[in-house]
């Protein structure tokens, strides 16, 4: 990656940066960059190579780090180790009444989202079984969709001038502390965060580390829950039929 964490501040930096800081041969492990993503430390490769920008990597034999799936979505396939069918089936009533809450959250947090990368999100939720975790709560959802899949530029809607409204390609992880969703709920000592990080569109395939363009990391919290706002009259029409239809909830019809 080409921005990590400065070695004690939480500052980003450049591999220039930190050869101007610490030098290219570090005296110390302490002046080794952090990984954003992962907090550990990191090496530097390629910097000496002439005319090569120089970038971050993990360590040798280094541990667990969202960034070093393969796929990008290190957490697939992970169901629920004590699945809740009841609960569940409470989240799925709350989520059809509040579903334009989880878009709009979920749209925070990729920009440019589509209607049909909302529907694959929840299609997706379904076969991982997110439903199911005893502890889950509404306010985890949108996040979780998040996490779920990857949001190339393509995908986005397009605008008036028939462009992509996202320019990269976004992808999303919770901090290194959860390595399945069950993780979602262990104890810790600092507030559990998502994290955004957007790369280069590739020409083809999924971007690489070395893709990466940056990151931003942010709280789970609940408050979009009680925001008042409402989407447009146009994405309503077009997946309200689809939730009622995913969601058979009597009632549903008259309050979405």
């Amino acid at each position: 990656m080409h921005k990590a964490l400065h070695p004690y501040q939480e500052d980003r930096i450049t591999v220039a940066q930190h050869i101007a800081e610490f030098g290219k041969s570090f005296a110390i492990d302490r002046e080794r960059a952090r990984c954003p993503f992962c907090k550990q430390q990191m090496s530097v490769r390629a910097s000496s190579a002439p005319n090569a920008i120089g970038h971050f990597a993990h360590m040798p034999n280094s541990g667990f780090c969202p960034t070093k799936e393969a796929s990008g979505m290190p957490y697939l396939g992970k169901h629920p180790k004590n699945p809740d069918i009841h609960h569940a089936n409470q989240v799925k009533q709350e989520f059809a009444l509040n579903w334009q809450k989880h878009f709009m959250k979920l749209y925070e947090l990729v920009p440019g989202l589509h209607y049909e990368e909302f529907k694959s999100a929840v299609r997706l939720a379904n076969k991982e079984r997110i439903w199911e975790y005893a502890n889950l709560e509404q306010y985890h959802l949108p996040y979780i969709f998040a996490t779920l899949m990857d949001y190339p530029s393509t995908s986005s809607y397009k605008n008036n001038k028939g462009e992509h409204a996202r320019k990269c390609w976004f992808r999303c992880w919770f901090d290194s502390s959860v390595q399945c969703y069950d993780d979602l709920w262990i104890q810790r000592r600092e507030p559990l965060m998502l994290i955004r990080a957007w790369y280069r569109q590739p020409l083809q395939g999924k971007p690489k580390l070395d893709d990466l363009l940056d990151f931003y990391p942010l709280s789970v919290t609940d408050e979009f829950l009680q925001s008042e706002r409402q989407l447009t009259p146009v994405v309503i029409k077009l997946l309200a039929p689809w939730i009622q239809q995913y969601f058979p909830i009597p009632g549903n019809a008259e309050r979405i």
